[in-house]
């Protein structure tokens, strides 16, 4: 949901990729979100066979709840380690997503 917060409505191949889960678990996840009306989807107008997925005003104010305490989680999670450590994770965690 995060992800989709960021980079705005997208086919369901995009959300796949750019989250780094398979195409048979995005289905599923998509599903599940959208059954608690966090996400609508609706026919790409461009192509029908595609996927357009959204996040709804309930999905939108969750992340928006949600995103200070992950900046925290974050934040503590790196703490040990000093800014040249944190920059390296970073980069490296990056290299992987």
């Amino acid at each position: 949901m995060v992800k989709l917060h960021e980079v705005g409505s997208c086919s369901q191949n995009f959300l796949a990729g750019a989250t780094a889960i398979d195409a048979a678990t995005i289905k599923g996840v998509i599903d599940r979100l959208s059954a608690r009306g966090l996400i609508k989807t609706e026919a790409d107008p461009d192509d029908g066979r595609r996927l357009i997925i959204s996040l709804t005003e309930m999905g939108n104010r969750a992340v928006e709840r949600s995103l200070p305490k992950a900046t925290a989680i974050t934040k503590q999670t790196l703490e040990p380690l000093n800014s040249n450590e944190q920059e390296i994770l970073l980069r490296l965690l990056s290299k992987i997503m």
